[in-house]
């Protein structure tokens, strides 16, 4: 007997679902704009490191003056310090590449007074102030 002559669909292979994308992040962000979007990370690490050191302060505070008799929990301020400073150390990085990509664009105009063609032209016929 066949199935499709009693009205129910021949069974169907099952669909490959399409990978899932990840969301894309902008593949050539300047240093400029990678040190935009590192602030508000900066700030909310900065204020994460305080929090947890004034927390810190005050549990050793209570032990000390004996309204608490042991340490509890243990926080983590040296996570957060490290976290703050691994993010002020990529800042630092992407200020002294702009720094030296500035300088050897100012070098280059000064220095080089040929054009500079962004492409290689062997097989163009460039002109030969062209490098």
């Amino acid at each position: 007997m066949n199935v499709v002559g009693m009205g129910i669909p021949p069974a169907q292979p099952p669909q490959q679902q399409p990978p899932q994308q990840q969301p894309q992040q902008p593949q050539a962000l300047d240093n400029i704009s990678k040190i935009k979007s590192l602030i508000v990370p900066l700030r909310e690490s900065l204020s994460n490191t305080i929090k947890t050191a004034a927390q810190t302060l005050n549990q050793n505070c209570q032990v000390d003056v004996g309204s608490q008799k042991e340490v509890g929990q243990q926080i983590r301020f040296d996570k957060n310090l490290e976290e703050f400073y691994s993010l002020c150390d990529q800042i630092e990085l992407h200020l002294k590449t702009s720094i030296k990509c500035m300088s050897q664009l100012e070098s280059s105009q000064r220095y080089l007074h040929l054009h500079v063609a962004p492409t290689r032209t062997e097989s163009l016929g460039m002109p030969d102030n062209t490098l």
